[in-house]
């Protein structure tokens, strides 16, 4: 989990295309180790009602991935290249913006076990 969190919190402050693909591999692997441990550990702890489990683990996670976007929805401007306050944003002050959802991600993850 808490290789899933640094790449994460990492994300925005990579420049450079082959970091980000890297650091994305690692929470690519990162994600698979924890999800694979996590399926096994529920089958293992609760086998009689694991479809209940699984059912519910899901439902966190499409949860979670649904309410991401209030997080975000503030920071990301698209394609327009001037922000609310009618400033023009450069590539180094769009990083900058994403800095601040991707680190509460991460420090989320980082704490969330």
């Amino acid at each position: 989990m808490l290789v899933i969190a640094i790449c994460t919190a990492a994300t925005p402050h990579l420049a450079n295309i082959w970091a980000l693909y890297a650091v994305q591999f690692a929470n690519g692997v990162g994600f698979g180790v924890w999800e694979a441990g996590n399926s096994m550990w529920l089958i293992e702890v609760w086998p009689q009602r694991i479809a209940v489990l699984f059912q519910i683990n899901q439902f966190a996670y499409n949860f979670g991935g649904a309410l991401s976007y209030l997080l975000t929805a503030p920071f990301i401007y698209g394609d327009s290249l001037v922000d609310v306050r009618n400033r023009t944003l450069t590539p180094d002050d769009r990083r900058l913006l994403l800095s601040m959802p991707y680190s509460i991600n991460g420090y989320l993850q980082s704490i969330s076990k």
